[in-house]
């Protein structure tokens, strides 16, 4: 995957990487480390991120992101 520096598809993007990994239970604090195993790069400097959950039941995912560069929080 290729970042693209525009935060909110950057995130968009990186949150199927963390619905990968969480679907392997995984624990919480190395889902950062393994979604950019799995992504093959590591998260946009311009992008921090905060949090993420995934509901095995539905499918659904989601992750937050701080955008550095406006302050803003993406929820992808």
């Amino acid at each position: 995957m290729k970042n693209s520096n525009i935060a909110s598809l950057d995130a968009a993007n990186w949150t199927y990487e963390f619905e990968k990994v969480q679907i392997e239970n995984i624990p919480k604090e190395d889902l950062l480390r393994k979604a950019q195993e799995v992504g093959g790069k590591k998260i946009p400097s311009n992008l921090e991120y905060l949090d993420s959950t995934y509901d095995n039941k539905t499918g659904t995912s989601g992750t937050a992101f701080l955008d550095k560069n406006t302050g803003e929080v993406i929820i992808a």
